[in-house]
């Protein structure tokens, strides 16, 4: 009979504990996750300063943005006003239109056409630079380089086997060798320290 009891007593307490259980389940499930506060600093914590987009929407590109500067690959380039241009990129063809103010060419085998310019100064080596109008001077440092133009006030070559086609200049100075000027009315002043040179 003792043994009886026990085993009723102990089957009571497991319902107690069922029931216990099943009462604490029904109330998580009637109120739904317990809400955490959102972080209010450290990381996660949400920024005042952020924004963001809804959804469905794209950033529209900005149109107000300067057009890029104008770039002496298009060709024609116009040169604005007495605009000084260097050209070092070998090989580089360039056409030019308007008044430049000073070309220069530093590279090898650059080809410039353009109509006028008050100074042009020609380094490296097989460069040529032809224009339609007049140049007010000259220079030409490097070799192996063809220069042709108008009217010229002076000519300035130090460089050797360089080859210049003009129309008129009054001045020309000649101090490299193997040089080959080549003018349409004669000079009014000559000056060659150089070597092998012709001025006709």
């Amino acid at each position: 009979m003792q043994l009886s009891k026990n085993v009723t007593r102990a089957r009571r307490m497991s319902l107690v504990v069922c029931g216990v259980t099943a009462a604490l389940m029904l109330s998580g499930c009637a109120s739904g996750e317990t809400p955490t506060a959102a972080p209010t600093s450290g990381a996660g914590a949400p920024s005042s300063n952020a924004t963001v987009a809804p959804r469905g929407t794209l950033e529209t590109p900005d149109t107000t943005a300067e057009s890029p500067e104008k770039s002496t690959r298009e060709s024609p380039y116009v040169c604005d006003a007495g605009e000084n241009l260097t050209f070092t990129e070998d090989q580089a063809v360039v056409a030019l239109m308007g008044s430049c103010g000073t070309i220069t060419l530093s590279g090898t085998g650059i080809t410039v056409d353009a109509e006028l310019a008050d100074t042009v100064k020609i380094g490296g080596s097989e460069n040529s630079a032809g224009f339609t109008n007049d140049v007010k001077d000259v220079v030409i440092s490097g070799g192996s380089s063809i220069f042709s133009a108008g009217a010229l006030t002076s000519i300035t070559v130090t460089g050797d086997k360089n080859t210049l086609f003009i129309d008129s200049v009054k001045k020309i100075e000649v101090g490299g060798s193997d040089n080959s000027i080549m003018s349409l009315t004669t000079p009014d002043s000559v000056s060659d320290s150089g070597k092998n040179n012709t001025i006709q």
